[in-house]
């Protein structure tokens, strides 16, 4: 009985210093995969993206949730929700500039490296600047890509003058741009504006 006691404690002393460890490398390691350059050109690269309108955050996070979860907290509500058995549809917007725009091109790509870019892009920039930049970039069909573009392309609108519907439209456009595309497929978009709509 002393010695199972004795290997349980080595074990969970063991495992605390591992997960030791590796949050710490998350946290620090980014210079393991980039220079001091590249960090720069990064976060400088983030940052240039054109703002967007307060309409914009206020409608997601109203119809669609939080857009400043950190990645801990994204990690842990998937976890959460897959030991309630719940569907879990929420976004890490770093993540997902790592992981859909840097870190599919990147050579030096990883899983860990994902998380210590994810992590280093959230330490160094505000999750408003990491919003703009994501829709900034995203594809909303065709040609378009930039959800300013987009406004103008559908409303003939800048983002800036568009009503609660329509920032929202735009939202939904961005999660899949042919089954929601406002040319081809109105009836899909209108009902998936509907659906988000009619749940506050």
């Amino acid at each position: 009985m002393k010695l199972i006691k004795k290997i349980l404690k080595i074990l969970s002393i063991s495992g605390v210093l591992i997960f030791l460890g590796i949050w710490f490398f998350i946290e620090t390691g980014i210079g393991f995969y980039y220079s001091e350059t590249e960090q720069e050109a990064l976060i400088n690269e983030v940052k240039s993206a054109d703002p967007l309108p307060q309409s914009v955050y206020f409608a997601y996070e109203k119809y669609k949730g939080p857009y400043d979860l950190t990645f801990y907290d994204y990690i842990f509500s998937i976890c959460y929700h897959e030991i309630m058995d719940r569907n879990f549809d929420k976004e890490n917007f770093s993540y997902v500039v790592t992981r859909n725009i840097w870190w599919m091109f990147d050579k030096r790509r990883s899983f860990l490296s994902l998380v210590v870019l994810t992590r280093y892009l959230e330490r160094n920039t505000t999750p408003e600047n990491v919003v703009a930049y994501c829709f900034r970039n995203e594809y909303y069909g065709g040609q378009i890509r930039d959800i300013g573009v987009a406004s103008q392309k559908f409303y003939n609108l800048p983002l800036e003058e568009l009503n609660e519907r329509q920032v929202l439209e735009l939202l939904v456009i961005s999660d899949a741009p042919t089954r929601f595309s406002p040319e081809r497929n109105p009836e899909n978009l209108k009902k998936a504006v509907d659906v988000l709509m009619e749940r506050k």
